[in-house]
């Protein structure tokens, strides 16, 4: 998603900037998450490998992989911003189409924006909170739904404030969830592989 360069001032004001750029040269390793996932260990929630043993990624770490700021105050959020219509509209310029319990499919956030032309400054505010929630339901928040939660835009009204959160934390947190769900179901298709 090529962003206009209001809107890229914005996203790197909220700290965001260098990972954004980084996205466009990101190429994903099948084998190489495969590999990762059988060796991860979710009782210690880390890494055993036979020659260094035991690692695990603390959140500096991540904020170097990454390239998101570490530490900060803990992402707000209001569970009732799902419910609130006129917020949705004011902080995005129209209602998502919410699917249950207050999610979006992130997708609808590319697609709605993708090809639009902000022409004033509240345009360009709603365009990079689009863009801003597509980040958190594809990177720090996601899910296995891919939704992102709307309850998440509460975050997002006032975007000189998002750089003040802890993201680097948000997306570990989500890393470890993913490593620890995806290795049990691993592990379990592995002990049935081994009895049949």
């Amino acid at each position: 998603m090529e962003l206009l360069d209001d809107v890229r001032h914005i996203i790197d004001e909220a700290s965001f900037g260098s990972f954004y750029m980084g996205l466009s040269r990101l190429i994903a390793s099948r084998p190489l998450l495969g590999t990762l996932v059988e060796r991860w260990w979710d009782t210690t929630d880390s890494f055993h490998f036979s020659t260094t043993w035991e690692m695990t990624m603390t959140p500096f770490d991540c904020s170097m992989l990454i390239d998101i700021k570490m530490g900060g105050h803990p992402i707000p959020y209001d569970t009732d911003m799902g419910e609130w219509e006129a917020a949705q509209i004011y902080l995005l310029g129209i209602r998502p189409p919410i699917s249950l319990l207050g999610m979006v499919r992130y997708s609808w956030f590319a697609n709605h924006y993708r090809g639009t032309a902000p022409a004033t400054r509240e345009e360009t505010e709603q365009y990079a909170r689009g863009f801003l929630m597509f980040l958190f339901g594809t990177i720090l928040f996601a899910d296995r739904a891919n939704t992102v939660r709307l309850y998440l835009m509460s975050a997002l009204m006032d975007l000189s404030r998002v750089r003040l959160y802890d993201q680097s934390g948000a997306s570990l947190d989500t890393l470890y969830g993913y490593m620890d769900s995806t290795s049990s179901r691993s592990g379990h298709l592995i002990e049935g592989y081994w009895k049949a």
